[in-house]
């Protein structure tokens, strides 16, 4: 960015420290003004049996406090302002597994769930603005996720149900995708008015965008609407 003639900065926090939303988007304004777009990409995961977790569950909650309390805090933070200028992108980064149940993984998928849905009730929120709010899925993305500290629960790395979800996740059928993905699809989100229509939706980075606008652009948002498509939901009868 700086070899094109603009202007970066590099702040070093603890996202989910109480405080650190407001300081990390006070140090941004002073230096660089107004935030237009946020874009929440940290992230941690837990895989472990819950029933060998211990009992005061830190671990388990820590990943709440990075996927869940931090991205809400920023967002809160640079809300005011948006609000006032009537303009501004938020995104976060969530997981295609916030849509799937899968073993060894309550903490993660679930935060990722709360996440997407909190984007969606937020939009909500804005629908009278031209505030944009959305989560978006990567695909599966080769990550340091696994390496971090806690991140797996090697104490129990033979129980079964572990070593289930590691087969899985090791597969070669499963199909990887670059991080760069994720990337030119939040730019688009950010920066083509076609995906206006697309605000608060559970956005998958592996699938063109134009059809699905196309098709949200249609009379009560077409099959997304009809099917709440790109949401998390619950079918019923």
């Amino acid at each position: 960015m700086k070899s094109s003639n603009g202007k970066a900065i590099s702040i070093v926090a603890d996202v989910t420290a109480k405080g650190a939303a407001q300081k990390i988007v006070a140090d941004v304004e002073r230096e660089l003004g107004p935030v237009d777009i946020l874009i929440n990409n940290a992230g941690i995961s837990r895989i472990s049996p819950l029933a060998v977790e211990e009992e005061d569950m830190d671990i388990w909650w820590r990943v709440y406090e990075v996927n869940v309390r931090a991205p809400v805090s920023l967002i809160r933070a640079v809300l005011p302002s948006m609000l006032k200028r009537n303009t501004g992108v938020l995104l976060t980064t969530s997981s295609a597994v916030a849509t799937m149940s899968l073993p060894v993984m309550t903490a993660y998928s679930s935060s990722k769930a709360a996440i997407s849905k909190f984007h969606e009730s937020l939009s909500v929120e804005l629908e009278d603005t031209d505030i944009l709010s959305f989560a978006v899925h990567p695909g599966m993305v080769k990550t340091e996720l696994g390496s971090a500290e806690n991140a797996i629960n090697k104490e129990h790395i033979q129980h079964p149900a572990m070593q289930g979800f590691l087969k899985m996740a090791t597969s070669s059928e499963i199909k990887r995708q670059e991080p760069e993905l994720c990337a030119d699809t939040m730019v688009a989100l950010a920066a083509d008015t076609r995906y206006k229509v697309l605000t608060g939706h559970h956005i998958n980075a592996t699938q063109e965008l134009p059809p699905v606008a196309k098709e949200a652009e249609k009379e009560g948002k077409g099959r997304l609407g009809s099917e709440r498509l790109y949401l998390i939901t619950v079918p019923t009868l």
